[in-house]
């Protein structure tokens, strides 16, 4: 929980976890992502298993690092049009792009 700490204490806003073989066993990962979500819900998560299955650590790693720059900002671009589009009468609701949520 110290390096959750370090991170919050940070201002950090998302987190991208990828470790290296999570393509074909990511328990680890996981765990990893539970506890963040746990411990630190305000924080972004993007968790690499869940983004593209890729054995390839570098195109794994690197679209996971961008879903987690994008991630915040376009949470808050579409909770903003949601909010907007309430205003305006509109009943429908957006999906959440964050693929941690729950």
């Amino acid at each position: 929980m110290a390096a959750i700490d370090v991170l919050k204490s940070a201002g950090v806003e998302s987190v991208a976890v990828c470790l290296l073989h999570s393509y074909a066993n990511p328990i680890h990962e996981k765990r990893l992502g539970e506890l963040l979500r746990q411990h630190f819900p305000e924080a972004y998560v993007s968790l690499s298993h869940e983004i593209p299955r890729e054995f390839r650590e570098y195109e794994r790693t690197s679209t996971t690092v961008l879903n987690s720059y994008v991630g915040p900002i376009v949470s808050g671009y579409l909770v903003s049009l949601e909010r907007m589009l309430g205003d305006a009468g509109s009943a429908g609701h957006s999906a959440s792009c964050n693929p941690t949520a729950e």
